[in-house]
């Protein structure tokens, strides 16, 4: 995925092992500038946009086709830079307006108010223990399906700005700071 379109034309590309395939706004996809790219259990391809923070929202390709998803449709706001799938299907969002939690048919929204840190999500990661984690402007915040706890520089991190969550093979958590 491209980040800045206009240095590169941005999109999205593709390679079989032979050629490579693009994908741009002319396939449907949903903008230029792609932040994140993840494939969720059924193989579909996901994407984040930027579009010179603006946002074009998120785009699903199933191997055919994109659909794609804006606020207009329930999404906390169209600049994503985070997602994963939980353990049930659901795929998380993370937005500069908080996380979207989407079925497949309905979406959800959860923002500072609920108990994340910061309404800005840059990254997120599901552990081994099904707890997620949200790194955010502000720090990282944890919720385990009912609690939220969160940490700043004044529990330990290096800055606020959290771009990066990774667990290792021996559980270990790690947080990439700005």
């Amino acid at each position: 995925g491209c980040w800045r379109a206009a240095l590169s034309g941005g999109g999205l590309y593709r390679f079989d092992g032979h050629r490579w395939r693009s994908f741009t706004t002319k396939h449907d996809l949903p903008g230029q500038e792609i932040l994140k790219v993840f494939e969720d259990s059924q193989g579909r391809i996901w994407v984040g946009t930027y579009e010179q923070g603006r946002g074009a929202g998120v785009g699903c390709f199933d191997g055919i086709r994109w659909r794609n998803y804006t606020a207009r449709d329930g999404l906390a706001d169209n600049c994503v830079y985070a997602m994963f799938e939980d353990p049930l299907r659901n795929m998380w969002f993370g937005t500069i307006n908080g996380v979207s939690i989407f079925d497949g048919k309905t979406w959800h929204k959860l923002t500072k108010k609920d108990g994340l840190i910061d309404n800005r999500v840059y990254c997120m990661w599901i552990d081994s223990n099904k707890k997620m984690w949200f790194g955010t402007e502000n720090g990282v915040s944890r919720f385990d399906g009912s609690n939220w706890l969160s940490f700043t520089k004044k529990d330990g991190l290096v800055e606020n700005l959290v771009r990066a969550i990774l667990e290792t093979s021996d559980n270990e958590l790690w947080f990439g700071t700005y």
